[in-house]
């Protein structure tokens, strides 16, 4: 059955259950602080014989930029890999998109590697910072509205 599956160049992992964040709504109710050891991260990307290089690649957790250096770790590995990515073109590591889902409070922590690698961002918030921070909490119950806004500034 797993064979009459297409294959995709669209990859989504969700590298880690640790975050920064406490939200009221979260439906990672176990936020037990595991995360995908690169070995067993680069091994769920390899052990499928993918037919198109990829293009895009979704990383979510908790909150990815706990650890971006793991990121960029997997990254470079699958960039140097020729099973994963096709390199028959010299310009398909600018072709490649990068998307992190974050909840945008460690971006000013993280811009430098954020910008070398190109990573896209994609930033949850829940509206305007009145509704944002009812919801949107940390393990103090403190909201974030107003660092996520200077951060993404």
């Amino acid at each position: 059955m797993l064979n009459d599956i297409p294959y995709t160049n669209v990859i989504e992992m969700m590298l880690t259950r640790k975050c920064n964040m406490n939200c009221k709504y979260c439906f990672e109710h176990d936020k037990n602080g595991k995360e995908l050891d690169l070995d067993e991260a680069y091994s769920l990307l390899t052990k499928n014989n993918y037919s198109l290089p990829i293009r895009r690649f979704y990383m979510f957790g908790g909150e990815p930029l706990l650890n971006l250096e793991f990121m960029v770790n997997l990254i470079e590995r699958i960039k140097a890999d020729n099973t994963i990515c096709s390199k028959t073109k010299d310009s398909w590591i600018h072709e490649i998109t990068h998307n992190i889902t974050t909840n945008g409070t460690l971006i000013d922590k993280n811009i430098d590697l954020l910008r070398d690698y190109g990573f896209t961002l994609q930033v949850s918030l829940d509206g305007p910072e009145e509704i944002n921070d009812l919801n949107r909490v940390d393990h103090n119950g403190k909201g974030h509205f107003k660092q996520i806004e200077a951060n993404l500034k």
